[in-house]
């Protein structure tokens, strides 16, 4: 209005007819991002054999870093699952029961799939730095994880 006001002659008066409201004080006018799909996260994922629990973070979308940590050999959480003695234990009684063979990559990928979840999510890596090193501290994972954290980040672990 006051931009109007100054192409015009000073005595023109104006009245607001109407006063607008956007929509997004009604609704969102965005659709909501799964929890598959979101980026910047930290996230947890427990063992049902032994119930540890391995803290990470990601920059990337949430599911397609569960499918690494679940489906590649060199990840944390698949060098657990194939070293944890209870978790075999599971995956051995889940074989006699169905008569199958097992195919343990596809137990591996299946159980972090179904045991990870986001704990906290942030746009700024360096906050994600911050709250990856406070929930490992807060969440206390098990020895067996502990080795990870020292490896890819010094020794902040413990």
């Amino acid at each position: 209005l006051n931009k109007i006001k100054r192409f015009t002659k000073p005595n023109v008066k104006f009245i607001v007819l109407y006063n607008t409201t956007k929509l997004s004080t009604f609704c969102s006018s965005k659709d909501k991002i799964s929890n598959d799909q979101k980026s910047n996260v930290i996230y947890s994922i427990r063992c049902p054999g032994c119930n540890e629990e391995y803290v990470g973070k990601t920059d990337r979308c949430f599911i397609t870093r569960m499918k690494e940590q679940g489906g590649k050999q060199d990840q944390p959480m698949y060098q657990h699952l194939s070293s944890c003695k209870l978790y075999l234990e599971l995956i051995q009684l889940y074989g006699i029961v169905n008569a199958t063979d097992i195919d343990l990559k596809a137990h591996f990928l299946n159980a972090v799939l179904r045991h990870s979840k986001i704990i906290d999510v942030n746009r700024h890596w360096s906050h994600l730095c911050f709250l990856e090193a406070y929930y490992i501290k807060k969440l206390k994972p098990k020895e067996f994880f502990s080795f990870f954290y020292n490896a890819e980040f010094g020794k902040r672990a413990k």
